[in-house]
């Protein structure tokens, strides 16, 4: 019964409350002391820290009591430079208190380097209700990430200065705004070769993303012209200076370029072409530095033909004090020993390397030489030792011997030929003399070659080509020929192998086998006979031999005739002949040559 009056106590309280029937003030004053008051905060992000870049920070909020009255929180940030809340008001009631509701915090871009800012977002409270109007409600700290990285920002050099004057510019500006002022320094490398304007620059929160225009301007050494070739120097920037903790002590960086030389290398020669003499006549030119050098300079000398004329000496130095006075290089005519004419010749001045200076890739212009030939035409000529050549078709040799009557001036190769190398090759094909080798004789050898047919004695040449040689006298030699002979060793006849010459009037068959001792010239068609048929006959009665199958045995059966005559055994001949005309092309060798073998045939009576 109790519990049952106390369910229904309940209840009616609950009635009371929804209908909204007041408790009495010491009802009320009991359920104030009794609440838990204050605002729970649950995050809902996994990071307190907004952006610049508009990143936010979310969290949901809700009373931890239920309020006499209305509750009206008003989330404020510290620092709207850096962040924003919203929305403005959260406002929550009896019948929502225990509701989350949700803040979301936006990180503010300032456009200034100023790293990571911290700041909070409070939460004042307007409430009628006495417990709730006096709570004070923690703040809930975040923090604002900066995107604005400091840095000196360098624009690319427009060119190049020179010792004329030309200058050269480039730009400078911040990367992103300043707390405080930036300055930083601009120093040239090398200030005999450039130098900058202005020597300093100075950014502030207003002009920081201005760019700031440095000149650079060439410098002249004309006051002791020296050629040094470009020069390259750099222009650097000091690093900032400023209150900014972000952009004091920045590295700058620095700006390469080069200051072109107004000066150009040059050498001077006394004369471009000579003439010497391979008598031993010499000629002589000077040679100079046309401006003034950083170090020494050695200029190599050298002739493209010692064979016809050497300079002395074969190099030249000059230095900072002797750049301008003349030195003398004298070249000698050398003598060849052989008739070659007047021959060019150039004695180089090498391109300058290795001295470190702007003369260094410079190519002085060359000097032509004429060298006097003191030799005469005469005498240009092949030696050959040997005026005919025999061999013979067994593979016999012969030989000559070849050799120059005077020296060449270049090399002079010599080829050798058969006229006809079925009856004649020879070894080696060509002969190359030298200057060195010119008057050594070298041997030619002819070796005979079988052609296998009956054709007597065959007369070839053996050509020497006209030179081949940069020589023009040599050159100008014609072909030379040598007469030579190859020996016959062919004789047209009919070889008849008896592989078996006795037939037998029983069938027993026997077998002959024909073939050519030499090659004919065209087809050779021979007949086959039997002296007596009665006892024995041949098959076939013809054979035909060609150019490609006349050393290849033909076969001839040859059968056995029984008689029915007690005869005894019977001897007599097989007969293989030529007629007149026995080739095609007229070629006579193997008319009317005929060959024999006798054959038995054996009686069975």
């Amino acid at each position: 019964m109790k519990i049952w009056l106390l369910c229904l106590h309940v209840s009616l309280l609950l009635i009371f409350t929804a209908c909204g029937v007041q408790q009495s003030s010491d009802e009320d004053s009991d359920y104030s002391s009794a609440r838990n008051t204050g605002l729970e905060k649950s995050s809902t992000s996994d990071s307190t820290m907004t952006t610049e870049e508009g990143g936010t920070v979310t969290t949901q909020v809700r009373l931890t009591s239920m309020p006499l009255s209305a509750v009206t929180i008003t989330p404020t940030s510290s620092d709207t430079g850096e962040g924003t809340v919203s929305p403005a008001t959260l406002s929550f009631t009896n019948q929502n208190w225990n509701s989350y509701q949700t803040l979301t915090i936006t990180g503010v871009d300032d456009n200034v380097t100023d790293g990571t800012q911290s700041y909070q977002i409070d939460f004042p409270v307007s409430t009628n209700d006495p417990k709730y109007s006096t709570l004070t409600i923690s703040a809930l700290s975040l923090s604002n990430k900066d995107d604005e990285v400091a840095g000196v920002v360098v624009g690319t050099i427009s060119g190049n200065t020179s010792e004329s004057g030309a200058s050269a510019t480039f730009t400078v500006k911040l990367n992103s705004q300043p707390e405080a002022n930036v300055t930083l320094s601009v120093t040239s490398s090398n200030t005999d070769e450039g130098t900058v304007s202005p020597s300093s620059l100075e950014f502030t929160t207003s002009n920081w993303s201005t760019n700031q225009t440095i000149t650079v301007t060439g410098v002249d050494d004309s006051s002791d012209p020296v050629v040094d070739g470009d020069i390259s120097y750099s222009i650097n920037l000091g690093n900032t200076v400023s209150s900014s903790t972000h952009y004091n002590d920045l590295q700058s960086g620095t700006v390469e370029l080069k200051n072109t030389d107004s000066e150009s290398p040059g050498v001077t020669l006394s004369s471009s072409s000579l003439t010497t003499a391979e008598d031993g006549t010499s000629a002589s030119f000077t040679v100079k530095l046309d401006q003034k050098t950083t170090s020494d300079v050695t200029i190599n000398l050298q002739s493209d033909d010692p064979g016809e004329g050497v300079p002395s000496p074969s190099s030249l130095t000059f230095t900072t004090s002797n750049y301008s006075s003349t030195q003398t290089i004298t070249v000698a005519g050398v003598d060849d020993g052989f008739y070659d004419g007047d021959q060019s010749y150039t004695i180089a001045l090498k391109t300058i390397s290795g001295t470190g200076t702007a003369y260094d890739g410079f190519d002085p212009a060359d000097v032509s030489v004429t060298n006097t030939d003191d030799e005469s035409a005469s005498g240009v000529s092949l030696a050959i030792n040997g005026s005919s050549i025999t061999v013979s078709e067994t593979g016999s040799t012969d030989s000559f011997t070849l050799s120059l009557n005077t020296e060449p001036s270049a090399n002079v190769a010599l080829s050798i030929s058969s006229s006809n190398t079925a009856e004649g090759t020879v070894s080696p094909s060509s002969l190359l003399f030298s200057r060195n080798n010119w008057n050594t004789a070298q041997t030619v050898t002819v070796t005979g070659v079988d052609d296998y047919y009956d054709n007597g004695n065959t007369s070839f040449t053996i050509s020497v080509g006209s030179p081949v040689t940069s020589d023009s006298n040599y050159s100008a030699l014609p072909t030379s020929t040598i007469s030579a002979t190859n020996t016959d060793n062919d004789t047209a006849g009919i070889t008849i192998i008896a592989s078996d010459n006795q037939t037998g009037e029983d069938g027993d068959n026997g077998t002959l086998l024909v073939l050519l001792d030499s090659r004919p010239f065209g087809d050779v068609v021979l007949s086959v006979t039997s002296d007596n048929i009665s006892e024995t006959t041949v098959s076939p009665d013809n054979l035909t031999f060609t150019t490609s199958n006349w050393n290849t045995s033909q076969t001839v059966t040859l059968t056995g005739v029984d008689d029915n005559i007690t005869d005894s055994n019977q001897s007599f001949n097989i007969t293989v002949a030529g007629s007149s005309h026995t080739t095609s092309n007229g070629e006579t060798s193997y008319d009317n040559l005929t060959a024999s073998v006798q054959v038995t045939n054996v009686d069975d009576d």
